[in-house]
């Protein structure tokens, strides 16, 4: 091999574990994104929960005083 084709296989080969340790990298950081957006999936669907009980709850008080009092929706 001449010293032209010997510098293209090492340039070729340096390249190649570059884009790899790239490649890499890029996996590692869509599963760290991929976790967090999951966190914040799991948070907003927790406080959504704890809104949805909040106003059940009213509800139930709401239902309550009224059935106490006698008064109807109509």
């Amino acid at each position: 091999m001449t010293g032209l084709e010997t510098a293209y296989y090492i340039i070729a080969i340096v390249f190649m574990g570059l884009f790899l340790l790239i490649t890499i990298g890029i996996a590692i950081g869509i599963a760290i994104i991929s976790s967090k957006i999951s966190a914040l999936h799991h948070q907003i669907d927790e406080k959504i929960s704890h809104i949805t009980n909040f106003v059940e709850k009213g509800q139930a008080v709401v239902g309550a005083i009224k059935k106490v009092t006698g008064k109807s929706n109509s």
